[in-house]
């Protein structure tokens, strides 16, 4: 009984060994054409949570300098912002909520801008 039960237990070992003479095939790094589709669409995913565009103009690095006022509950800051322009837009739209921008340059120089009309939850552009 016992010979019986190491034969078998061999063969199910011997069995489960799938081992071929052919070497395995290593894994391909290269990404497949629907897995390509899948990333492009997600980059061009639109977010209907903000006005900006990122697929157009997006900000790479913001230095951000800000005086904070208790007794007046104000904060005035200056923001400039490094932006990558993917389209060589003429205008970046660039979310904001209660604030008071009283100018916006460019390299330096005086830049037209407006601020649009505020919807719930989103704030304006």
């Amino acid at each position: 009984m016992k010979r019986l039960f190491y034969l078998i237990a061999v063969l199910l070992i011997a069995a489960c060994n799938n081992s071929t003479s052919e070497p395995k095939e290593k894994p391909s790094n290269e990404r497949s054409d629907k897995t390509k589709l899948l990333i492009a669409n997600m980059k061009l995913a639109r977010d209907p949570h903000t006005y900006s565009l990122p697929n157009e103009a997006r900000v790479n690095h913001l230095e951000w300098n800000a005086k904070v006022d208790f007794l007046k509950k104000t904060i005035s800051a200056t923001a400039a912002y490094d932006i990558e322009n993917i389209t060589g837009t003429d205008k970046i739209i660039l979310d904001t909520k209660q604030l008071n921008i009283s100018s916006v340059t460019v390299d330096g120089n005086e830049a037209a801008f407006q601020l649009g009309d505020e919807k719930q939850f989103i704030g304006r552009s």
